[in-house]
Order: structure tokens, then sequence, then C-alpha cells
């Protein structure tokens, strides 16, 4: 065992890393992907352009463990996100959209590079997804159906955590005129309700910190720039 360790030099270290972390990611794919991880894992590390271990609340002192990773290649934008939550809260209301935003969820929106809209992708543990388009300032339209092809997704969820992961199809991103550079303008964001029985409570997460005193997501200053 000495003798191998000391075969392994400082410039070998990374490499190794690496292969661990993807081996590591592989095995995340695989819970829910099962028939998909040889695909999922075949990235270099270079496709990571984000890769977070906790989000942050800016409006609330509730401490975060929400792992997030973005994966950009030529093709898609993959996303995977896994949120420690035991405080489950679902709602299933009349109209659906009314459900998914009062139940626990992830967010990615993606606006355009003169932020001036941006559509949003909501997922909930129980896998309902809202989608919409908005121009900053205004409401958003719920009426919106994304294209068929625009983004795949499963989630998988447990009494403690849930975990989201999918993909978003660039070419259609482009079409959008989303697109530019090889750099999309990001914002991910995560609601935390904590009583099923009061809607109040509830802790706002997200990667940037908008210019707000209050939860406020439909804002530029929510949004980063991840380049592939």
């Amino acid at each position: 065992m000495t003798n191998l360790l000391k075969r392994i030099t400082s410039e070998e270290i990374l490499p190794l890393f690496i292969r661990w972390y993807l081996l590591a990611l592989c095995y995340t794919w695989l819970l829910i992907f099962p028939s998909g991880c040889i695909q999922k894992i075949n990235h270099s590390s270079h496709d990571i352009v984000l890769h977070l271990s906790k989000l942050q609340a800016p409006w609330s002192d509730v401490i975060d463990s929400t792992e997030v990773l973005l994966i950009l290649d030529n093709q898609h934008l993959e996303f995977y996100f896994k949120v420690i939550d035991s405080s489950r809260v679902i709602q299933h209301q009349e109209k659906l959209h009314q459900g998914i935003v009062h139940s626990d969820r992830v967010e990615i929106f993606i606006a355009d590079p003169e932020c001036s809209k941006f559509y949003g992708f909501e997922i909930d543990r129980i896998a309902r997804l809202l989608s919409f388009e908005t121009t900053f300032g205004e409401k958003p339209n719920l009426n919106w159906e994304p294209p068929s092809e625009l983004i795949n997704y499963k989630v998988k969820d447990t009494d403690h955590a849930y975990e989201v992961a999918g993909s978003i199809h660039l070419q259609t991103l482009e079409e959008l005129k989303l697109l530019k550079n090889d750099e999309l303008l990001i914002g991910i964001f995560r609601a935390d309700y904590y009583d099923q029985e009061d809607l109040r409570k509830v802790n706002w997460l997200t990667w940037k910190v908008p210019d707000s005193e209050n939860a406020n997501f439909h804002l530029p200053s929510a949004f980063g720039k991840v380049r592939s």
C-alpha cells in the first residue's frame, strides 16, 4: 500500500479525483435513470458548468444542503437537484398550477441575454411541472406550453428527500433566442414549505441573491451566467 501511494504523484491526484467523482455521479444518475447511466456520464469535467452544495436563504435563517449540478454540452443543458427535506408538503388543488406553487419544488429559470423576458420551469417532488413565459415585471403567462422536445425530467421522492434530474434541449433554447455565444442566463431556486396547513410557512432559496428586500425571483439580479 505504501508503494502504491508513492507512485501516485501530485499530477495524478486530480485525474483520479475526477474519475471517482464521475463514478459517484453515475451512481446518482442510476437511481433516477436506471437505463441511462452510461450515456449520462459521457461528459468531460469541462462540461460541468455549475456545482453547488447549498443554496442561499436570504429571507430566512434556514441552513440548506441542496445539491445542484448543471452540465452543458453541445446538445443539452442537463440538471440535477438533490434536496434533503423531511417536512414534505404537497398540495392538491383544483387548478394544477395552484397546487404546484404551494408545494415543495425546485425551479430553473432561463432569461434572454438582454434580460427582457424569461422562461420558468418549476418541478415539484411528485413530478408535476409548471412552465411559463414572462417579461420581467409582468405576470407569468401560465398558458404557455413548452415545445414537446424542450424538457425531459424524472423525480425520485422519499419522506426525507427528493431528487430531480433531466435535460433541456439547446436547439430549442436557440430558437427561443435564449442561447448566445454558448452562454445561458439562469436562475436556480427552491421553495421549501414546512407546514402542510399553513402555506405562509415557506423558505425561499436561491443561487444568486436578488436585489429585493422580499422574496422575488422575477428580477434580473436573481440570474447568473453559465457557459460551456
